[in-house]
């Protein structure tokens, strides 16, 4: 098969020799990303957890990966803000292992595995001298 076609001090690739190309790079990325699988094993880092969550939840995100490295042991961890459809699409796609979100806005909780973390109860507080409006 030829990959390189040699005209006089001129050098072109054949479509074989693209293909070839590209199966090189694809087998350049995965030496790559084995080699940084092989390093966060030498750190006792066993994988990447890849999160999405809202704004108002990232408050959450220290507790939650507190629990997961009880059970699953030492991890890194990529936290991605963003809005609720992003992580229902970056959910879908497997682009994030889970998602913090609001469930009145993910239609689609019957696809996933889905866990309530808290309900929410707010109160109105006011000093003895105010009369509350309600």
């Amino acid at each position: 098969m030829t990959i390189v076609e040699r005209k006089r001090k001129a050098f072109t690739l054949t479509e074989e020799g693209k293909r070839v190309i590209r199966w090189a790079h694809d087998i350049l990325r995965g030496i790559t990303e084995l080699r940084q699988d092989a390093s966060l094993a030498r750190q006792g880092l066993f994988g990447i957890i890849r999160i999405g969550v809202i704004p108002t939840a990232v408050h959450l995100i220290p507790l939650i990966l507190q629990d997961i490295r009880k059970d699953a042991g030492p991890c890194a961890s990529a936290v991605q803000v963003i809005p609720n459809e992003d992580i229902i699409s970056k959910l879908i796609s497997k682009e994030i292992d889970f998602g913090i979100m609001y469930t009145d806005q993910m239609p689609q909780a019957n696809s996933f595995e889905v866990r309530t973390l808290y309900a929410e109860h707010q109160v109105l507080a006011a000093v003895d001298d105010f009369e509350l409006p309600l």
